[in-house]
């Protein structure tokens, strides 16, 4: 399963909110999800918290075997190594590894541009407009809005 994450931060409120989208392995999205986060420091730590969400998401389904897309390099390089492990952010960094390690067979954490990291780049964005701490994962049937974006934002895997 390819699982795109992203996070958006509003610097002035100190917020964000977290997207992903998991395809299977012909590129349908099998699975969604949206969420606002409140008392967030950084865009950082809204990607890190958008990674999080999505690997517990994907490990609460059952999922034993991921790839991981990001458009963030900072929090890919700190989820293959430990050199981010002490930063102020470095929990979250530790969690994400952790999970990763104890809860999947194989997984693969790769940058992608932002172009191939669209779709999840706007389910963030929705986030920003929704009430603090409110989220929502999809499975089937996913909503109309989800299923549009994703199919808008389809990218070839040549690409990344």
């Amino acid at each position: 399963m390819k699982i795109n994450f992203d996070g958006s931060f509003i610097q002035d409120r100190k917020s964000g909110a977290w997207g992903f989208v998991v395809r299977d392995h012909e590129g349908s999205v099998i699975l969604a999800g949206v969420g606002n986060l409140d008392n967030v420091h950084d865009a950082l730590c809204a990607e890190a918290h958008a990674c999080l969400i999505a690997i517990t998401v994907a490990a609460d389904q059952g999922m034993m075997q991921i790839q991981l897309e990001s458009d963030s390099m900072v929090l890919v390089k700190a989820l293959k190594s430990p050199n981010y492990d002490l930063l102020a952010r470095g929990t979250l960094f530790r969690e994400a590894k952790f999970l990763l390690d104890t809860q999947f067979i194989s997984f693969d954490v790769n940058y992608v541009t932002r172009s191939c990291n669209v779709c999840a780049h706007e389910l963030a964005r929705c986030g920003l407009l929704w009430d603090p701490d409110q989220s929502y994962v999809w499975v089937d049937p996913l909503p109309e809005f989800v299923i549009s974006l994703a199919v808008r934002h389809i990218h070839d895997p040549s690409e990344t």
